[in-house]
């Protein structure tokens, strides 16, 4: 090896490593599954708690799924027209009280559940209230 190839090579290595934490930063505290952290899902056993007497839409009785539509809901489930239809904000108060979401993706309610979906309407992860809480 030539001593003029030294630089490159460094200059790779450097930049090979800052790429790989900014991309275990893109998690912002997952890891790299990008999954609801337990304080995410304190948060929201908390929130939801607090607003069971009066729900928002996204939350209310008649939000549920039917049997067959919660079984779709799952991480990897790409979502399409008539589900993103289904999609709602997630209540800021809610929001501002889980970790930031990777960027490009979001939080959304779809019908009594709290999603983590990426770009590409992708679910990476839900939260099943009926289920989980």
């Amino acid at each position: 090896m030539t001593y003029r190839k030294l630089p490159v090579l460094l200059a790779l290595a450097v930049g090979m490593s800052c790429l790989a934490a900014a991309a275990q930063d893109h998690g912002r505290g997952r890891g790299n599954d990008h999954r609801f952290s337990d304080h995410d899902r304190d948060a929201v056993r908390v929130w939801v708690k607090d607003h069971h007497d009066h729900p928002p839409a996204g939350f209310r009785q008649q939000d549920r799924l039917s049997p067959v539509l919660e079984s779709q809901l799952r991480v990897g489930f790409v979502l399409d027209r008539g589900w993103r239809a289904r999609m709602r904000p997630v209540p800021r108060a809610l929001l501002v009280e889980l970790e930031p979401a990777p960027r490009g993706w979001r939080y959304e309610v779809i019908d009594d559940h709290v999603c983590l979906v990426d770009h590409d309407y992708r679910v990476q992860d839900v939260l099943h209230l009926e289920i989980d809480f």
